[in-house]
């Protein structure tokens, strides 16, 4: 039976303290998805005893990190927010001040000597961090076989940064203690696509390219950078984007099936199957508007959209034609998988040709999943397609897929199955390196994107769905 984290399939509370020290507390990943997720684990009663340990350059307070996530979680509880808060310290410190570091080194010493042991200390600020944060994590001493030290996506910024900052960690601390985050892993119906694809018998014979003509994959987003424009600037949609949620969803579609159902096999048979990815097309955008944001350059060439098309030049997948497409500030908030299965040659009917069946993963809005299929038409002998759905919220709940509860809850039990290897990494940047983007549209926020995806469509006889 596939483990779904909720009231019926629930795991016992961890036993101890756990403490969470959150570098990059003032963000907007802490203010919007961290919070969060620790007062999810909270409530669901997945830790009993926890402390958290705020630490940023900027001057601020306990209370300012609860309040500055309150509207991130739906309907709280205001006893466990107060809880939250009571619970709650914040350290002001420059990254590069060793220093200041004692304090964070006696804070952690005394919660030690309380039962509080386990230790997750999540780096939820830009990759040029990782290095220091580290070396001086390793200074104090803080580091021991209950430690994990959480490094957030993007790893590095481009192939030769990862490769550096990888040397340095695994050198500072060991593999075992490293965590490569991607918090898309921890999505319920992103971890289900492995048990989707092999515990169903009407799948796997299908799985290949005698039988599916392509495979399509959306993460759109209907907001613009709010309070990001600074990362954004760095990074771009491909790298923030395309070479980590969107290649690991390729890779988890894609890949042979692992020889067991744990960390290191799934990260194996992910690695061999981004090895073989090749793009081979690709269109860039920005949005009209995107260069008057806050902290964003007057004559930025930063894409905010991308669609490619890629290859897996692998036995499986050899010549099936996969299309990625992302981007920010446009019309509706969209991410899902489409598998279009080759047509069937119906003998029945004039013409013998049907519309093709589909697999329809919907990791957001309405998480679930939908296969198209076709049926004769009541009093008549045409056939038309009819969907058959699967709403994940109706058979489990609506609290099961917040990626970064599942992604904490998996670190504190030492499970690395919702972490990168770096191979993955590595890989996923090669693929990436040589992309040109010098050649970039536009596009006008609340839109589909630039007119020239159309063009891009009609090449590839690409129909988005």
């Amino acid at each position: 039976m596939i483990n779904f984290t909720n009231k019926k399939h629930g795991t016992k509370p961890v036993k101890g303290g756990v403490v969470f020290v959150l570098f990059g507390a003032t963000g907007d990943l802490v203010r919007r998805k961290l919070i969060p997720a620790i007062y999810d684990l909270y409530s669901e009663k997945k830790i009993n005893k926890f402390k958290i340990i705020g630490v940023a350059r900027k001057s601020f307070t306990p209370e300012k990190l609860i309040e500055n996530s309150q509207k991130y979680i739906p309907k709280y509880d205001k006893k466990i927010l107060r809880d939250i808060e009571k619970n709650t310290s914040y350290i002001r410190m420059d990254f590069s001040d060793s220093e200041k570091y004692h304090l964070l080194e006696q804070e952690l010493n005394i919660l030690n000597k309380n039962g509080y042991g386990l230790k997750l200390f999540h780096l939820s600020t830009m990759s040029e961090n990782f290095e220091v944060i580290s070396e001086n994590l390793k200074k104090i001493n803080v580091i021991d076989k209950n430690s994990r030290v959480l490094y957030e996506k993007p790893f590095g910024n481009n192939l030769k940064s990862s490769l550096k900052i990888n040397k340095k960690i695994i050198k500072t601390f060991g593999e075992s203690n490293i965590y490569r985050v991607d918090h898309f892993l921890g999505k319920e119906l992103v971890e289900g696509i492995v048990f989707t694809r092999f515990s169903n018998e009407i799948f796997e014979p299908l799985w290949n390219n005698k039988h599916v003509k392509s495979m399509q994959f959306l993460l759109d987003e209907d907001i613009n950078l709010k309070n990001k424009g600074a990362f954004f600037e760095k990074y771009g949609v491909v790298k923030d984007v395309v070479q980590n949620h969107l290649l690991q969803l390729v890779a988890l579609v894609g890949m042979e099936k692992p020889k067991l159902i744990s960390g290191k096999y799934i990260q194996k048979e992910k690695e061999k199957l981004l090895k073989k990815i090749k793009i081979k097309d690709s269109i860039f955008a920005q949005y009209s508007g995107y260069r008057t944001e806050k902290n964003i350059n007057k004559k930025s060439r930063v894409e905010t959209f991308a669609a490619l098309k890629l290859e897996i030049n692998n036995k499986r997948w050899k010549g099936v034609p996969i299309y990625i497409k992302t981007g920010k500030n446009l019309s509706k908030k969209n991410t899902k998988i489409i598998i279009e299965f080759k047509k069937p040659q119906c003998l029945l009917i004039k013409g013998g040709e049907v519309e093709s069946n589909y697999l329809e993963i919907r990791i957001w809005p309405n998480p679930g999943m939908s296969i198209y299929l076709n049926e004769k038409t009541p009093g008549s002998n045409n056939i038309e397609p009819i969907k058959l759905d699967f709403c994940y919220d109706c058979a489990f709940g609506s609290n099961t897929s917040k990626g970064y509860k599942d992604v904490y809850l998996k670190a504190i039990q030492g499970d690395h199955s919702l972490s990168i290897s770096f191979s993955e990494i590595k890989n996923s940047w090669k693929i990436i390196e040589n992309l040109d983007r010098d050649k970039l549209y536009f596009y006008n926020p609340g839109s589909e994107g630039p007119k020239e995806l159309f063009k891009f469509n009609k090449k590839h006889n690409i129909n988005w769905r």
